[in-house]
């Protein structure tokens, strides 16, 4: 247990992993009700996670190779932002079209985190 808890690595893909995923689990439950109350339709919360997870993959690639390059832990802290960042938006009250033209974000933040994560 020493051993482990003496790991650098280990200790921060911990924490990152507690507290953003956590966090992807509650967007996941709650975005659909936030669209809804900013006026969206039903149709539009399918659009936008269909958006969403289409982003992903695509940032996923770039992050790869992208973090052969720099280190990791720096990578999963600015990921981290990209996390704060959207949700920070969030809660300014955007309009529904802006949440689905800015859906990137979401590739941003899950992607890379996603990818960083599993490489910490």
């Amino acid at each position: 247990m020493k051993k482990l808890l003496s790991n650098t690595n280990y200790l921060v893909f911990l924490i990152a992993s507690f507290l953003i995923g956590g966090t992807i689990t509650a967007n996941n439950s709650y975005f659909g009700l936030l669209y809804g109350e900013l006026g969206g339709s039903i149709s539009g919360i399918g659009l936008a996670f269909l958006l969403f997870a289409g982003s992903e993959a695509p940032i996923m690639a770039v992050v790869q190779n992208f973090s052969k390059r720099v280190n990791l832990i720096l990578g999963l802290m600015i990921s981290c932002l990209f996390f704060v960042l959207r949700y920070y938006w969030y809660g300014s009250m955007p309009a529904p079209k802006w949440i689905l033209a800015f859906f990137f974000i979401q590739g941003l933040s899950i992607g890379s985190y996603l990818v960083l994560a599993t490489l910490l």
